[in-house]
């Protein structure tokens, strides 16, 4: 008998099955020749564990078709019947397990007439989704869905399978999440929804797949799904779904998952060791070098900005100091102007006075000279009508006295003169 023990290990991307090294038992220098180990084989039970696992992994891969491309699939594990309608799409999508979905035009062409499903078709389609635990594939088909192009009704169709798939996973049953997936108003914005998902908390029960199930014949365990595994898988489903069907941009998508996954997930790492373990055990380097990418490209262009800020707020502040000096020296002239303006004020207000007083003083002297002037004349006038009226009495008497009335006219003559040549003189 071998005492060799080989376990069976299946690969979870592939399918493939592999067998361990031999384990030996401590058995005291009994050595073993090499053509011996060589021509060994595992046991019965061995070998009837891998026949039913492969029966397994490719019972559902069986309806691939050569026309649809992927990317790392196990050549040992494709078929050779073609894809021709929908449902035979999703199955074999299922079938993939979270590997990568592609679809050639030809079998887009094939399943663009053929989009409805049996209900025969649903009840077997609905085993597969629930046999992904771990919400795998459903990202799958919106990337794949956000390739077609020229076919607006497979896009359609492949995206309202994966929203009922995703309504009904437990993964998403908070309602602002719903709401969210079917953007309804006052939905929260995508990184508050993948945030929501990445703190859901799961009930026992949400996490353990169904005892009791036949599958292939046998009856499955309970098995405890990974909780953590399935968060991540459902938030990176639904970060697609807002890419998808919001034209979210890319780095967008990276914000969000920044704040809802990685971010948290960073906070762990308390020590330096960590971070270095941490660092060194990333497995998918493609997306952490298009997320570094971007946020230095980012960082690239802040800093380009802040360049720019910077000098333009120099700019400002440089114009912002000739502003202040201008406008003190504004404030200084206008203090001027304001102590100039009382100054005259107060001039002007004593000139005035001046000439009030003054304009007083000259109208009670005129005054006083018109009084004068007035009696003056007031007197010569009266005195002249008496010499007149006596030269008149003269001339009228019987024998007119002719040189009376000369002198009288001569002397009115000559008052009235001089009161003239006095008015003259002013």
């Amino acid at each position: 008998m071998n005492d060799d023990k080989r376990i069976p290990i299946q690969d979870k991307a592939t399918g493939a099955i592999r067998f361990s090294e031999p384990v030996r038992r401590n058995v005291p220098s009994e050595s073993i020749p090499l053509t011996e180990m060589a021509s060994s084989s595992p046991p019965p039970m061995a070998e009837q564990i891998v026949a039913v696992k492969l029966d397994q992994s490719n019972k559902v891969e069986s309806i691939a078709g050569e026309a649809l491309g992927t990317e790392g699939d196990n050549p040992k594990a494709k078929s050779k019947q073609e894809i021709s309608t929908f449902e035979q799409f999703l199955f074999h999508a299922y079938g993939l397990k979270g590997r990568r979905v592609a679809l050639k035009k030809k079998v887009l062409q094939d399943i663009s007439s053929s989009l409805s499903i049996p209900v025969e078709g649903l009840v077997e389609l609905q085993k597969l989704v629930n046999a992904d635990r771990q919400f795998c594939v459903p990202r799958q088909i919106l990337l794949a869905s956000r390739e077609i192009e020229g076919y607006p009704l497979i896009k359609e169709a492949l995206r309202k399978f994966v929203m009922e798939v995703m309504l009904s996973h437990p993964a998403f049953k908070n309602p602002k999440v719903t709401s969210a997936i079917r953007n309804l108003e006052n939905a929260p914005l995508p990184h508050a929804a993948l945030k929501l998902v990445m703190e859901e908390i799961f009930e026992k029960e949400e996490l353990e797949e169904k005892a009791g199930e036949k599958k292939d014949g046998e009856k499955t365990a309970k098995k405890l799904v990974a909780a953590e595994e399935m968060k991540v898988n459902a938030t990176n489903c639904l970060a697609v779904w807002f890419a998808v069907t919001r034209n979210l941009a890319l780095e967008d998508v990276a914000d969000a998952l920044n704040v809802a996954v990685w971010t948290p997930a960073g906070c762990g790492a308390d020590s330096d060791i960590t971070k270095l373990r941490a660092l060194t055990s990333i497995e998918k380097v493609e997306g952490v070098g298009l997320a570094c990418e971007q946020y230095k490209r980012r960082a690239v262009a802040q800093a380009d900005e802040a360049v720019r800020a910077s000098a333009e707020a120099a700019r400002l502040r440089t114009e912002h100091q000739e502003t202040q000096l201008e406008l003190e020296q504004i404030r200084s002239e206008l203090d001027e102007t304001k102590n100039a303006l009382e100054k005259l004020q107060l001039k002007a207000t004593e000139e005035i006075a001046t000439l009030h007083q003054s304009a007083e003083t000259q109208a009670a002297h005129l005054r006083d000279d018109f009084e004068q002037l007035r009696s003056r004349v007031l007197r010569r006038l009266v005195e002249n009508v008496e010499k007149l009226g006596i030269g008149l009495s003269a001339i009228q008497g019987s024998e007119p006295k002719v040189h009376v009335v000369r002198d009288r006219l001569e002397r009115v003559v000559d008052e009235l003169q001089k009161e003239i040549n006095k008015l003259r003189e002013g």
